[in-house]
């Protein structure tokens, strides 16, 4: 059902296809049936005038004329594609329960795989659908707080994955359910069985479309695909993937910490994708490091030019006051404190001047009181 999704997001057309009920379901999705001599690329223009802004957007898949838009969390995998795993198969098998059509769906991510929120891009996918009027459903609390932030008019339902995990042996039904209870309505297949043409040969997609994860296959795939993982307590097994992400020992160690055979340990590890874990948690450390570096330097920089700022002040106070004195003469010291003057002026542009500038003919005693005010106004 994913394929599909990438499909619709290149903008598809229909090329001499004859009436029937395939060709009605493309129709209802929005794509135009052309003949062979038809010119490809003014019917897509025609057909989807919105691919210009999703291509600059660069968020999501799907159909560019969508009915729902669906916003999950964010990818454990940083190349992953939104719901392309076996949770979204389950999410796209519910829906063609309540009646929708994954032609007519597009799926985006709330947030960035290091977890920061796409407020702006959300509120501009809003204004590319706005005249779509879609449907918009927020799966996980972050991406209905997102959606709520950005004001736009949301349901709220549970995760696929998290849903799964919760009903271990429940079919797509169940979470089809909930969704009608979240608020989602029934789609227009509600009912209906959609036409569909069998493949027998799908031809291996490269990540990030690959979807062959060991969920995967016990939800959806072949006995002879499942991988035969040992079995190991949960407790033992949530300890070992924390030590493997977080990287505190090696796996020799790990498995000699938690008891356990470091070959079973390096089948479940590889089974359940623990170097994926390893890589989030890897770039969230490596993305609160560097904002941590940016804040030190941004917080130096404020006291390097607070502590400028004082020097300079004091500098000119001292010469103005200097000046102010009777006993004032001109040393190598008093004429080095003239020039720093004469700099901090020039800094401050008093020095740069018209030849009808009010400052014309001004001593330098005066320029320094006139740049000291302005100095004050700014502090």
């Amino acid at each position: 059902m994913f394929r599909r999704l990438l499909v619709m997001s290149t903008g598809p057309l229909a090329v001499g296809m004859e009436p029937g009920p395939h060709l009605e379901r493309l129709e209802a999705a929005g794509l135009l049936n052309i003949n062979e001599e038809g010119d490809p690329l003014r019917a897509r223009l025609a057909c989807w005038p919105t691919i210009p802004l999703l291509r600059r957007l660069n968020a999501g898949c799907g159909s560019p004329r969508p009915s729902i838009v669906i916003v999950g969390d964010r990818s454990q995998n940083g190349e992953q594609l939104p719901f392309a795993s076996a949770g979204g198969e389950w999410l796209f098998r519910a829906l063609r329960h309540l009646g929708y059509d994954e032609l007519s769906v597009y799926v985006v991510n709330a947030r960035t795989p290091s977890g920061r929120r796409r407020t702006k891009v959300i509120k501009d996918l809003y204004k590319v659908f706005e005249a779509q009027n879609p449907i918009w459903l927020g799966v996980t609390q972050g991406a209905f707080q997102c959606l709520q932030t950005c004001k736009i008019p949301s349901i709220k339902a549970s995760g696929p994955q998290r849903f799964m995990k919760r009903n271990r042996g429940n079919g797509p039904e169940l979470y089809a359910e909930h969704l009608r209870k979240s608020g989602l309505p029934n789609g227009p297949y509600f009912g209906l069985e959609l036409p569909v043409r069998k493949v027998s040969v799908l031809p291996k997609l490269p990540m990030p479309y690959g979807i062959k994860t060991l969920a995967y296959f016990r939800a959806f795939g072949h006995e002879k695909d499942v991988t035969k993982v040992p079995t190991m307590s949960e407790e033992n097994m949530e300890r070992a993937r924390r030590l493997y992400v977080m990287q505190s020992m090696s796996f020799k160690d790990i498995a000699a910490e938690i008891n356990v055979g470091y070959k079973k340990l390096r089948t479940i590890a590889k089974a359940y994708d623990w170097d994926s874990d390893a890589r989030d948690y890897q770039r969230e450390v490596t993305d609160a490091i560097r904002q941590a570096s940016i804040e030190k330097e941004v917080r130096d920089i404020a006291k390097l030019r607070s502590l400028l700022w004082e020097g300079s002040v004091n500098e000119m106070v001292g010469v103005i006051e200097a000046q102010k004195s009777g006993k004032y003469k001109f040393t190598p010291n008093n004429a080095k404190a003239l020039t720093q003057t004469a700099i901090l002026l020039s800094e401050a542009g008093f020095l740069e001047r018209e030849e009808d500038d009010e400052t014309n003919g001004l001593t330098l005693f005066e320029l320094a009181q006139k740049a000291m005010a302005a100095f004050k106004s700014e502090e």
